[in-house]
């Protein structure tokens, strides 16, 4: 079991407007809120708490870089847009188990790097060339480059209509 801090909340952040950086790992948190007064935050570290769900996020469109892995995070919601800046998305190590819901990435135009990895989808044989699709500008998945002979070989795989019916 690892041991982990005691900051329950996210809160008394509203002086601190032109706050960069946050690093909440290792906590208890349970819910994002208490961040709409930070549009100058570039990177927030929510990794290994016990958050649920995306929410709170939308009033940061300065965010670059957000890392929830290690929560219990099951869905990836249509919300997630308005983090128009969002280059890095840490994910893994939650409990996304809809497929579907990748698309709601594909809406972020600077996203390059995305971590999905030991994600109940993550079981899904086909979740790579799905997510290569879904976001044709993404350049890294789980720490893998996406080369350009690769976007090809899937826009080919999945534009022929028999391979369809298999998936």
């Amino acid at each position: 079991d690892r041991s982990k801090g005691k900051i329950r909340r996210i809160e008394g952040l509203e002086g601190f407007t032109f706050l960069q950086q946050i690093n909440l790992s290792y906590n208890s948190l349970t819910v994002i809120e208490g961040l709409d007064s930070l549009p100058n935050l570039i990177e927030l570290n929510l990794a290994e708490n016990a958050i649920s769900s995306i929410e709170g996020l939308r009033s940061l469109r300065a965010l670059e870089r957000l890392n929830l892995s290690g929560n219990s995070i099951s869905r990836i919601p249509e919300s997630i847009s308005a983090l128009i800046s969002l280059r890095i998305l840490r994910i893994a190590r939650n409990k996304l188990i809809f497929i579907e819901d990748i698309g709601n990435l594909r809406s972020l135009p600077r996203l390059s790097r995305l971590t999905l990895n030991d994600n109940p989808i993550s079981r899904i044989g086909l979740l790579r060339p799905y997510v290569i699709l879904a976001i044709p500008h993404l350049n890294v998945l789980d720490g893998l480059d996406i080369l350009a002979d690769e976007h090809d070989s899937v826009r080919a795989l999945w534009t022929k209509p028999e391979k369809h019916a298999d998936l």
